[in-house]
């Protein structure tokens, strides 16, 4: 899917494209690293396209080839309201993964929380 519907707020565009068979969930290489449209758009704090993107089926919890997951990567980023928004739709706070650190709330910044 072209997270570049979710990112411009394009509803319509975006759910036409998950009914014609676009893979919601499909990575993409973004600097050099492998994210799908909801990595892209929690990065860029877009929490209507987060929802939007939930909403049609992507997983809060899916990892990524490089191990990661989008709530390490918005703990990461010390991105709290797309963190939020993850474990409300299901991500699993400390979910082990092969590549990245399995406890989230570890990489979030000092005085934040990935909670």
């Amino acid at each position: 899917m072209d997270a570049q519907a979710s990112l411009g707020g394009r509803k319509h565009a975006a759910l036409l494209l998950v009914s014609r068979g676009a893979q919601v969930d499909a990575e993409s290489t973004v600097q050099e690293r492998h994210y799908t449209p909801l990595v892209q758009v929690a990065l860029a704090d877009r929490l209507d396209a987060m929802e939007l993107l939930l909403d049609v089926g992507a997983k809060p919890d899916m990892e990524l080839s490089c191990g990661s997951t989008a709530l390490i990567e918005c703990s990461a980023a010390g991105l709290v309201r797309p963190a939020q928004v993850l474990l409300r739709r299901g991500a699993a706070p400390n979910r082990e993964t092969k590549g990245a650190n399995p406890n989230p709330s570890m990489d979030a910044p000092e005085g934040t929380t990935a909670h």
